[in-house]
């Protein structure tokens, strides 16, 4: 069958039949019209190895041959010439890629004249390429997020048949088609909960995909269950503000709003020891720099307690009616600050004694923020203004004030200080720049958010500034200004300040929640993307949540209303690196 065809007018040349010749004196007689089809295979037929090309071209008398070509990416190529009814021809598929490719065929005629035909076929020579998309090696799906995903990437020349998804020789049921090639199918985590425990637990995936001719391939993949909530303690009445770490991150202190701390083991929430208790506590204490006590502000005054594994009384400085606010610790000279409603600002010495005051700050309803370089205490006020009170080379305060920077509205937390500005939020629903060096105003105007702002904002290692406001929102702003997205929560409602793990890439902060069905209320930890601001995961936790998070060793740590105190893996790689040793 295999030969070359070729037509010219008037002067016609075959030389494949082994006719020549050549006559100036064309008879002049009615041309017959050729028709071909091509018969098998079909269109969108699935074909593989040597496939035979049958084809009809009428009137059979005048055709005097039919040529066959493929596309060969683009290119139509010649493979065989049949000279001989039935036309038909042998295509060898096998040196060809897999998938859509167009057989065309031509008919010949007596007279020059020619008629065509085309068919796409599928063409499969190979297994069934499988590709697992998730989970990725080192993803781990925990039980509190209730799924998790298997995903493949399937393709066949011929397509696919039947593709299976399975976990633990358990068949997925729900294996849903996405874009292009891609199938999922959803884990059931729950399933899982008891087995899990505290430990890890790795569940079996499995994946075939069967082409149209009944070829198999199979592939393989490991999903790690783990549980994210690490631990969760109970401690006897509701959180007061965020937890406090130890130096070396072994210990979280607690304070309760009935004026007791607890000191709790980082790995694993089990109570190290309790203070005795004292008066009522409104925020959460502060570490000092060695790690040998723990202060706290009470209703009574600043209290001092020594650290784990005593928790015994050292002293209390009574300098106000309330204690309002986090005490901060000079990290060189050890001096406590801290701020009272009706005191003004205060500095009191590592054992306890009182060494001036500062009344002319006026209502305080946060702690101080310090800037040890340039030996300044900053205090946000209810009068509407940041006071910076400055120091002399002793530690006493220099008389009147360094800068004061005023806002529209009383400030109720503190600010947070970020190399040469510092940035507070106002309860006029405003975000505020300031020079640390002078107080003058960085932004021309400040960035307005939709309530009131009485949490401290966060600012990360790009110097870019995070804040939560009454709205129910969480900002993320670049030092210009610029709002690089917003996350509202569900309830509308948020009190907890944020924080950011940067290795994690996480944004955490606390929603206040709602009342759930069982008639108590349920607060909700939200970690987003640091970059997009999107959902990365959430925990509901019992009681309301106002605490901001602490982040320590791989783990966040927050407390409730409800007297229970959480610890939940920041990501993947904290719950293998923990629960994997």
């Amino acid at each position: 069958m295999n030969g070359r065809l070729r037509f010219g007018w008037p002067c016609v040349l075959v030389v494949s039949l082994g006719v020549s010749g050549c006559s100036d004196e064309v008879p002049v007689e009615e041309v017959p019209e050729l028709t071909v089809t091509i018969v098998s295979p079909e269109i969108r037929m699935p074909i593989s190895g040597q496939e035979l090309v049958l084809v009809r071209a009428e009137p059979e008398e005048e055709v005097l041959g039919v040529e066959f070509s493929v596309d060969r990416d683009g290119i139509d190529s010649r493979y065989d010439v049949d000279l001989t009814p039935p036309f038909e021809s042998v295509l060898d598929t096998r040196d060809l890629p897999d998938g859509p490719r167009e057989l065309r065929v031509t008919a010949v005629g007596r007279h020059g004249q020619t008629a065509g035909a085309s068919v796409v076929v599928l063409m499969d020579n190979v297994l069934p390429s499988l590709e697992v998309i998730a989970p990725v090696p080192g993803e781990v799906g925990f039980v509190e997020d209730g799924t998790a995903r298997f995903t493949v990437r399937a393709w066949d020349g011929s397509g696919i048949e039947r593709l299976t998804l399975s976990v633990d020789d358990r068949e997925l049921t729900d294996v849903t088609t996405l874009e292009g090639d891609v199938y999922e199918g959803t884990i059931d985590l729950s399933a899982y909960t008891d087995e899990v425990g505290s430990s890890l637990v790795e569940l079996g995936l499995w994946a075939l995909a069967e082409d149209a001719f009944g070829r198999q391939s199979a592939v393989a993949a490991t999903l790690t269950v783990a549980r994210r909530l690490r631990w969760r303690a109970v401690v006897p009445a509701a959180v007061a503000g965020a937890s406090a770490p130890s130096p070396d991150g072994r210990i979280s202190y607690i304070a309760t709003i009935q004026g007791v701390v607890h000191a709790l083991d980082t790995e694993t929430g089990a109570e190290i020891c309790r203070s005795s208790q004292g008066p009522e506590i409104y925020r959460g204490p502060t570490v000092s720099t060695d790690g040998a006590a723990v202060y706290v502000g009470t209703a009574s005054g600043m209290r001092a307690i020594t650290a784990a594994p005593t928790c015994s009384d050292l002293w209390t400085a009574r300098a106000g009616e309330v204690a309002q606010g986090t005490p901060q610790v000079h990290p060189s000279n050890r001096v406590i600050y801290f701020t009272t409603r009706e005191g003004g600002l205060h500095a009191a010495s590592p054992d306890g004694e009182v060494l001036w005051t500062r009344a002319d700050v006026g209502l305080v309803r946060s702690g101080p923020t310090l800037v040890p370089e340039l030996g300044l205490v900053v205090v946000a006020s209810d009068d509407n203004f940041l006071h910076a009170v400055a120091l002399d080379g002793a530690g006493n305060p220099l008389d009147g004030f360094f800068w004061s920077a005023e806002t529209g509205a009383p400030l109720e937390a503190s600010a947070a200080l970020d190399h040469h500005r510092i940035y507070v939020g106002s309860t006029d629903f405003n975000v505020y720049a300031f020079d640390v060096f002078d107080g003058t105003r960085i932004w021309d105007a400040p960035f307005a958010t939709g309530r009131q702002i009485t949490t401290t904002p966060f600012i990360d290692g790009a110097r870019d500034v995070y804040v939560t406001s009454r709205d129910g929102s969480c900002y993320k702003l670049t030092p210009e200004r610029t709002l690089v997205w917003s996350y509202e929560v569900p309830s509308g409602i948020d009190y907890s300040g944020p924080v950011v793990d940067e290795a994690a890439g996480l944004v955490f902060f606390g929603e206040t929640g709602a009342t759930g069905a069982d008639g108590m209320m349920h607060g909700i930890l939200h970690a987003l993307s640091r970059e997009t601001g999107e959902a990365v995961w959430t925990a509901t936790l019992d009681g309301s949540l106002s605490a901001t998070p602490t982040l320590i060793d791989g783990t966040v740590i927050v407390g409730a209303s409800s007297g229970l105190v959480y610890s939940f893996f920041i990501d993947d790689a904290a719950a293998l690196a923990t629960l994997g040793d």
